[in-house]
C-alpha cells in the first residue's frame, strides 16, 4: 500500500502544479486582453466628437468597461492613471 501511494504522490502533486500554472497563465492572458480592449474602447470614444450618433452608445460601453474593471480590482490607469504617461495627446482627459 505504501509502495503504491509513493508512486502516485509525484503525479498528483505534478499534475496539481501544472493546473496551477494553466490558471495562472490563463488568468494574466485574461486581464491583459480585458486592458486591451478597454484602451481600444477608449480610442473609439476620443476619436469621436459628441456630434457623432453613435456617441453616447460609445460613451456607454467605454463608462461601463471601465468601472467593470475598477470593481474587479484590475486598475489599468483607464483614468488618466500609469498609461497616461505615453498617450498624453490621445484626447483622455482634455475637457
Amino acid at each position: 500500500m505504501i509502495q503504491n501511494l509513493t508512486s502516485i504522490m509525484p503525479l498528483a502533486i505534478g499534475t496539481s502544479g501544472l493546473a496551477a500554472l494553466g490558471l495562472a497563465a490563463y488568468w494574466v492572458f485574461r486581464i491583459e486582453a480585458k486592458k486591451r480592449h478597454l484602451e481600444e474602447l477608449r480610442r473609439i470614444y476620443a476619436d469621436m466628437s459628441p456630434t457623432n450618433p453613435q456617441y453616447s452608445t460609445a460613451r456607454a460601453l467605454f463608462i461601463a468597461a471601465a468601472i467593470s474593471d475598477a470593481a474587479a480590482g484590475h486598475d489599468s490607469g483607464s483614468q488618466g492613471g500609469s498609461s497616461g504617461a505615453g498617450s498624453s495627446g490621445d484626447g483622455a482627459g482634455d475637457d
